[in-house]
């Protein structure tokens, strides 16, 4: 069972799970999201879903217990899901007022001078702009080696499927781009556990993301930079903040 405090979100959420449909890979395996049994408000306040529960590894897990063939598999989950959702969407101009308001909803809410400079220097970015050109259509929304779980040989799941403000198959490039090159789900690890799973999550990069990023570059930079900003509110620790400062920096001075 799952409970959501934004009502909206949560129906948007399932929604987004349920109308996934099973993507055959490699090796008779296959790609598919949990069953949801119901869902129902409570007292007007929460949405809540029951669904099934799934065994199996997942997120940093799995550069400890998988081996080869695994990852290869999941590098191939993620490229599927990438092309499957780019082929299908349609590119939308997107006034850059969005992205703005967004931008100063998630500034409103930052309590750290130093990430909110940082996020007043990506709104000055997008006031350079009218629009933005981006593919409008399915993704995930949080496509990150945490929501994946490697269930056996023959079944892989994807779980916690996440409503945006748009829906653009380029979240899942940047939210990929976030866990697998800058090390979102390893920032905790020391040493040589840190470069172990920088390792693996490295061979799980699709050739897909690469391709996606070069053409549609400034888009891919812009959102990555946004993705990023997105995490500022909810920073409560000095690892993830030095790491955000990091890569935040980072992804302005591309732009």
């Amino acid at each position: 069972i799952k409970t959501w405090s934004n009502i909206n979100k949560g129906k948007n959420a399932i929604d987004k799970q349920i109308r996934f449909k099973n993507l055959n890979i490699s090796g008779n395996c296959v790609v598919k999201s949990p069953s949801v049994y119901e869902s129902e408000v409570i007292e007007k306040k929460f949405f809540r879903a029951k669904m099934s529960y799934i065994e199996g590894e997942c997120g940093i897990d799995i550069p400890s217990k998988s081996s080869r063939q695994t990852i290869l598999k999941i590098r191939e989950v993620f490229g599927s899901i990438i092309y499957l959702n780019f082929e299908r969407a349609k590119s939308q101009d997107i006034p850059s007022s969005k992205f703005i308001e967004k931008l100063l909803s998630i500034k409103s809410k930052s309590t750290s001078p130093k990430l909110s400079s940082f996020v007043l220097r990506l709104i000055e970015k997008f006031k350079k702009l009218n629009y933005i050109s981006i593919p409008v259509g399915d993704c995930h929304g949080d496509l990150t080696m945490s929501n994946i779980i490697f269930s056996g040989s023959e079944s892989i799941y994807l779980i916690d499927f996440l409503p945006s403000f748009i829906e653009t198959p380029l979240w899942d490039i940047v939210k990929l781009e976030q866990d697998l090159i800058m090390g979102w789900s390893y920032r905790y690890m020391q040493s040589a556990n840190k470069i172990t799973a920088k390792i693996v999550f490295d061979k799980c990069i699709p050739n897909q993301l690469k391709l996606i990023k070069s053409q549609w570059a400034v888009q891919t930079r812009l959102l990555s930079a946004l993705n990023l900003a997105r995490i500022v509110p909810y920073v409560n620790d000095p690892i993830t903040e030095q790491w955000l400062e990091l890569n935040l920096s980072n992804e302005l001075k591309k732009l």
